[in-house]
């Protein structure tokens, strides 16, 4: 294991501390959660369970809020977008608990940002833990559904700062504390349709201001949250950094247009990672040179080599033009040498290139991978869940999987000492007649398990080894 082994020496000489990553997440009618609150999230998530038990939703209902842009706009907008560059959830009426227009959506997410780095006021501590719940509704007058309600909690304290809507061209700012007004003064109208968030935290600088007859430890509470609004630049970064490799990764071809989708629209490379392109690979000309390394640094195609080689795959990865409007990728085999056009050498390259192309990249916000281990067989696929250990040590990585590959090199991680098991999480998604439910299942020192697994994983090569013994044995009677 020589390249990842390489890479964990990198990383080590890197800063070590914890990333900024989403800490939990609660849900209330969104997709097939009635009711799920408080779940556990790790800077390595792994979400495991059956099919359409609801393991996507709780990475929806997160890249909804990074894509509508609510948690760092200075005029967030009221509508969700429900379509966008990270997901597509159709309208409301699809998203919404049994498709029951009636009931409200709620997404609560709680962030852990390092602040360290910037010049912002954090009473002391690098680390500012702060929640934001989001209440969506729909009516007859407004069937693509608004948000009502934004809670900001900072939960050092639990003291809240809550602004509420009204379906009205002027939107009511109403901030309350610990669940009851404290100054009257706080109440504020504010015209327009939008709600400037400098205004919202010049009413909050008011309320911890000398005059104030708020506790010191409601100031104190006050002065972070605020903090963390004025700390837009940092947490933009974190937010837009955002990355999404899809399960619907696109199958190989023999030729790409110029007008490939990436270089259409460079920001979807950076967002969403469904197949491979030839600007992934390398920068073809000069002119893509210096667009690309924003976010594909020319200097990593050694490691996507290097990567390549480990999982037995290729030694050379390249793109060329074939004509002025056309481009080719080809690739060298590990054990012939010989150079073949992508297509020709089977799914697994152009499955898991984008895989390891996004924990490549230079971005800091969290990392969404669906279903790593397609067209791979159990070895690549424990080397590939090696370059997500490494991965989560610099950004958050949430990955949907089916392999007990994954979960296992993991544990072996952990247990050599290599990765915090504080910083993995394992959640089961099961359902049952009432919805969708999650079991979290996180792993201890030494690499076991610390609760008890459901049935229908690490289960099943027991039971199917239960099953031909019996049918030995009876053969042999």
């Amino acid at each position: 294991m020589v390249v990842i082994h390489d890479h964990i020496r990198q990383i080590s000489s890197m800063k070590t501390t914890t990333p900024a990553y989403y800490r939990s997440l609660s849900l209330g009618n969104f997709r097939g959660f009635e009711k799920a609150e408080e779940i556990p999230l790790a800077p390595l998530t792994f979400l495991v369970g059956p099919n359409s038990a609801g393991k996507s939703s709780i990475c929806d209902a997160l890249l909804l809020l990074i894509q509508s842009d609510v948690l760092l706009s200075d005029e967030p907008p009221l509508v969700p977008k429900w379509i966008g560059p990270l997901v597509d959830l159709g309208t409301f009426e699809d998203t919404v608990f049994r498709h029951n227009t009636s009931l409200t959506i709620s997404i609560a997410v709680e962030v852990s940002l390092d602040l360290s780095s910037g010049s912002y006021d954090v009473l002391h501590s690098s680390r500012q833990p702060i929640k934001f719940e989001f209440h969506i509704r729909s009516s007859k007058d407004d069937p693509v559904g608004n948000i009502r309600l934004i809670r900001i909690t900072d939960s050092f304290s639990n003291e809240q700062v809550t602004i509420s809507f009204q379906p009205t061209p002027s939107p009511k700012l109403k901030l309350e504390y610990l669940r009851r007004k404290v100054e009257q003064a706080l109440d504020k109208k504010i015209s327009g349709t939008g709600y400037p968030l400098a205004d919202m935290v010049h009413v909050i600088e008011k309320a911890y201001d000398k005059r104030s007859t708020l506790l010191s430890r409601r100031k104190a509470a006050l002065r972070r949250i605020a903090s963390y609004m004025r700390s837009n630049d940092f947490f933009t970064e974190f937010t837009e950094g955002t990355q999404r490799v899809s399960s619907g990764r696109a199958a190989p071809q023999r030729w790409f247009l110029r007008t490939t989708p990436d270089e259409l629209s460079p920001n979807a490379i950076r967002k969403i990672f469904n197949g491979v392109y030839p600007a992934m690979v390398e920068a073809v000309d000069r002119r893509d040179v210096s667009r690309q390394s924003k976010h594909i640094p020319h200097r990593r195609r050694s490691e996507l080599d290097k990567i390549l080689k480990e999982l037995n795959i290729a030694t050379d990865i390249s793109a060329s033009h074939l004509t002025p409007y056309h481009s080719v990728i080809n690739i060298k085999d590990n054990v012939t040498k010989v150079k073949s056009n992508l297509i020709d050498v089977g799914y697994g390259a152009s499955q898991v290139i984008p895989v390891i192309t996004a924990c490549l990249s230079n971005r800091s916000g969290p990392i969404f991978i669906e279903q790593p281990e397609i067209h791979l067989h159990p070895k690549a696929q424990g080397t590939v869940a090696e370059l997500l250990c490494e991965t989560s040590r610099k950004r958050q990585v949430l990955v949907e999987t089916h392999s007990v590959h994954m979960i296992n090199r993991a544990r072996l991680r952990v247990a050599q000492g290599l990765l915090n098991h504080k910083n993995v999480m394992i959640l089961f998604v099961d359902r049952n007649a009432r919805g969708s439910r999650v079991q979290t299942i996180p792993l201890t020192e030494n690499g076991d398990f610390g609760a008890s697994w459901p049935g229908g994983f690490f289960d099943e090569r027991y039971e199917d080894t239960m099953a031909l013994l019996r049918l030995k044995s009876q053969g042999e009677e």
